[in-house]
C-alpha cells in the first residue's frame, strides 16, 4: 500500500526551507496539490500544479499564491468535513494572518502555516484509511463504532486483502483514534 505523507511539520518545512535555499516550499507546493488531486479526486475539481503557481504569482505580484492557498485549503475542508473529521483552519484565519502576522512578530503566520501544514497531513491520513475501507464516509452522519472498524479489518486479513503487517498497522490506526 502506497500512503500519502502524514508526518509533515513546520519545524522540517522551516529547516529544509534554509537548507536548501528556498527550493523545499516549492517542492511542498507540488506535493500538497498532488497529494490533494489524489485524496480529493471524487470532488470534481482540480489543484493547479507548481508550473501555473509560480507563473501566475509573479504575473500577479504574489496575489495568486494567497487565492491557490486559500483554494486548497477550502477544497481540503470540505474533504475533512465530509469524512466526519474536524477541520483545523479557516481561510479567515489563514488571510488574517499572512496579512497582520507581522504585528505579532511572525507568530500568527507561523501558526497559521503550522495548520495549513497539519490539515494536509488530516487530509492524507483520512485517505490512507479510506484506501483500506476502514474510514468510509458516514451515510447517515454517524461515524462507525470502533468494534465495526475491527471487525472490517478482521474480515480485509481474512479475505487476504492485506497482510498481518498491514493488519497490524491498520489496527494500530484504529485502536489510536479513540
Amino acid at each position: 500500500m502506497n500512503n500519502l505523507s502524514t508526518n509533515r511539520g513546520l519545524l522540517v518545512y522551516i529547516f529544509f526551507s534554509v537548507i536548501t535555499l528556498g527550493i523545499y516550499p516549492l517542492y511542498i507546493i507540488h506535493a500538497f496539490a498532488k497529494e490533494t488531486n489524489i485524496a480529493c479526486n471524487n470532488d470534481g475539481k482540480r489543484t493547479s500544479g507548481l508550473l501555473k503557481y509560480i507563473l501566475f504569482s509573479i504575473i500577479t505580484f504574489g496575489i495568486y499564491s494567497i487565492i491557490w492557498q486559500v483554494m486548497l485549503i477550502e477544497r481540503r475542508k470540505s474533504y475533512i468535513e465530509t469524512n466526519g473529521k474536524i477541520n483545523n483552519i479557516t481561510t479567515l484565519f489563514f488571510v488574517l494572518s499572512l496579512l497582520f502576522g507581522w504585528l505579532t512578530f511572525g507568530i500568527l503566520t507561523l501558526i497559521a502555516y503550522s495548520k495549513y501544514i497539519n490539515q494536509q497531513n488530516i487530509v492524507n491520513a483520512i485517505y490512507n484509511g479510506n484506501k483500506s475501507g476502514i474510514y468510509e464516509t458516514p451515510r447517515n452522519g454517524v461515524n462507525k463504532s470502533l468494534e465495526q472498524r475491527l471487525q472490517e479489518i478482521d474480515k480485509l486479513l481474512t479475505s487476504g486483502k492485506i497482510n498481518n503487517d498491514e493488519y497490524k498497522e491498520l489496527r494500530s490506526k484504529v485502536i489510536n483514534t479513540i
